[in-house]
């Protein structure tokens, strides 16, 4: 990710209906139960581990840039290193919960990953990932944040089972965004022809955040009954057989 972003995310960690998003549907998908070992194989600037050590969980991180890793240690976090995932060489632990959001797309062999993911968890855990979708969707955006590639549902599945991992659940996720995103990308994407590249998450007021916030939490209602078929990201759950 482009480096000025960190400083980005640490600041609308906090307000941004993605951001809340994101930490929702992790809290939604979590066993009921205080006490778990979560490790967030790129937790970015830590609010999200912030939030799972507030409630109960003990929560540990990796990210391999050092920006990310002072943000995360500004919000008094202690469990939080240093890595280049896929290589781990400072954790040895297994842990209930592996968060992988939004770091496969990062990452040159990601069945390499996966398998490091495998190593992590516990023989009961569960892992949750989320990588963007669709490879026609590959933009200025995903350049921007260093994406290797995008997801189609057949690509992430094979992947996860050439790992050894099973599949608990797999779906697609925002999909009420997919419409939105397709011009919205490509407008930006000729605008950005002739200039630096710009972050995505543009200044919205505050009724939009609300808005957008309160459709995701409803979609997140909606995939504990069912598999989303479109969206700009895909969710999945998985553990070890």
């Amino acid at each position: 990710m482009r480096p000025d972003l960190y400083q980005e995310m640490y600041s609308q960690e906090e307000y941004y209906w993605w951001h809340l998003a994101k930490r929702r549907l992790v809290k939604a998908f979590l066993p009921r139960r205080t006490g778990l070992k979560i490790i967030d194989t790129g937790c970015g600037t830590g609010k999200l581990l912030e939030e799972l050590k507030r409630d109960g969980q003990e929560a540990w991180g990796i990210d391999s840039n050092p920006a990310a890793v002072k943000f995360c240690k500004q919000r008094g976090l202690k469990h939080v290193y240093q890595e280049n995932f896929p290589q781990i060489t400072k954790i040895t632990d297994k842990f209930n919960v592996v968060l992988c959001l939004d770091v496969l797309e990062h990452i040159g062999d990601d069945i390499k990953a996966l398998r490091t993911i495998k190593r992590l968890l516990a023989k009961d855990g569960r892992a949750l990932l989320t990588v963007p979708a669709y490879p026609w969707l590959f933009s200025y955006w995903d350049k921007i944040l260093g994406h290797k590639r995008r997801y189609t549902k057949k690509s992430l599945q094979s992947a996860i089972s050439k790992s050894g991992l099973e599949i608990i659940k797999l779906s697609y996720l925002y999909s009420f965004l997919l419409p939105i995103s397709i011009p919205f990308r490509f407008i930006r994407g000729q605008r950005f022809k002739s200039k630096r590249s710009q972050s995505d998450f543009v200044k919205l007021p505050q009724f939009l955040h609300s808005l957008l916030l309160a459709t995701s939490i409803a979609e997140q209602g909606l995939l504990r009954y069912l598999n989303l078929p479109f969206g700009l990201s895909l969710f999945c759950i998985v553990r070890r057989p």
